[in-house]
């Protein structure tokens, strides 16, 4: 088992590459460049592709591990499980055998169902996927790394899928910049329509304002003219009642004296 753990361990390292920044931008001195300063944020994202050329170094690691990780697989000692529950020779590390209790020691094989496998996915988004579904005959990882030992044939389409990613990306950035343009054109209308809409408000309610004192002199005119013809009505409804009430007591005058005849007769 030694022996085979052995054979395992020290085939199971992957070199990964990643660009280097440059010594004199790191120490703030002079940048090969100088108008990065003046990139917008959203477009420093595509700036790892836009530097292709740089000086590379190489980091080996484990197979299935992510470089945030790298630090606990140190080949110098024993290898520690992430979770704490014990420790193995580091020869033992991706020997598909589980060892640790969280599969951390197999992050390369399948050896163990919580296991994690980590995704490297260059030119892409990295990825980490269950250890079970290394060498299952299905290519999950873009760059086909999990599929190392199946002979599942997989092709890398990390590239092209980040370049669609970036595009579609693009096309949302320009949409959304579209979309705040119709919306500040919109607010900008909105704004000057109401404006307007309170210029024509104020407008009328001075002229109300200015109604309203023009309207109480004439109301005071109306009444001081109508004044006489209401008092004339007012008379003359009084001569018309005195009138009926002097022809009413003539009739019953009259009806008193056919009465008197009548009786008398």
């Amino acid at each position: 088992m030694a022996a085979a753990r052995g054979e395992a361990g020290s085939s199971s390292w992957l070199h990964f590459r990643f660009r280097r920044v440059m010594p004199e931008a790191r120490a703030g001195g002079p940048s090969r460049f100088p108008r990065l300063a003046m990139v917008p944020p959203p477009l420093l994202l595509l700036l790892p592709l836009a530097l292709a050329g740089t000086p590379e170094v190489t980091v080996p690691r484990p197979r299935g591990v992510a470089l945030s990780q790298l630090p606990f697989y140190d080949p110098s000692g024993p290898f520690r499980c992430l979770d704490g529950s014990g420790s193995v020779a580091f020869a033992w590390v991706n020997d598909d055998y589980c060892d640790c209790q969280d599969g951390s020691d197999e992050p390369g094989t399948p050896a163990c169902p919580n296991g994690r496998f980590h995704c490297t996915n260059a030119g892409h988004r990295p990825r980490s996927i269950p250890a079970a579904h290394v060498n299952d005959g299905v290519c999950d990882c873009c760059d086909g790394t999990d599929e190392w030992g199946s002979g599942a044939g997989c092709e890398n389409t990390c590239r092209e899928r980040g370049r669609q990613e970036r595009e579609e990306r693009l096309r949302s950035a320009a949409l959304a910049r579209e979309g705040f343009a119709l919306r500040q054109r919109l607010v900008q209308e909105a704004a000057e329509a109401k404006r307007e809409k309170e210029s024509r408000l104020g407008a009328l309610q001075a002229a109300r304002r200015e109604l309203q004192q023009r309207l109480a002199p004439l109301r005071a005119a109306k009444e001081a003219a109508e004044a006489p013809e209401r008092e004339a009505r007012q008379r003359h409804r009084q001569r018309l009642r005195g009138a009926a009430d002097a022809a009413k007591e003539v009739r019953q005058r009259h009806r008193q004296r056919l009465r008197g005849a009548t009786d008398a007769g």
